[in-house]
């Protein structure tokens, strides 16, 4: 008689670990989803940033919204990093580490170019300041 309660038990614990892990599953991806939705919205202000600077005749709108485009791209790579909480398989961690990698690359490559427009922009200017 013993047997059949343990078994129960084993039963109810393995329901309720299976109940807690579908929960913590949906939570991890309306994590991922709201990073993800946020990283969204900060390239369309940027974007929108962008237009009304180059509307201004101002030259650093490529500035402007490379550095939006760079902050857009760190909390894509969040919801990235947070969705390998909920890989099932190898193919699904290579394909989550590819992404990953790629938006990583991109975030270096953005970095760069804000870095070199902004130093060409100091040179000119000092360029100009000096000629004045």
């Amino acid at each position: 008689m013993g047997a059949p309660k343990d078994n129960e038990g084993v039963i109810v614990i393995s329901a309720l670990l299976t109940q807690i892990e579908s929960y913590f599953m949906s939570f991890v991806m309306l994590l991922t989803n709201i990073l993800e939705f946020i990283g969204v919205v900060i390239i369309m202000i940027s974007a929108f940033k962008a237009v009304f600077v180059f509307f201004q005749k101002d030259t650093r709108f490529n500035i402007k919204l490379a550095e939006g485009m760079s902050l857009a791209l760190e909390f894509k790579l969040g919801s990235e990093i947070l969705r390998t909480v909920v890989v099932r398989d190898w193919s699904e961690l290579a394909l989550v580490g590819a992404i990953i990698a790629l938006r990583a690359i991109l975030a270096l490559l953005i970095h760069w170019e804000i870095k070199s427009s902004q130093s060409l922009r100091n040179a000119d200017d000092i360029k100009h300041t000096g000629q004045s």
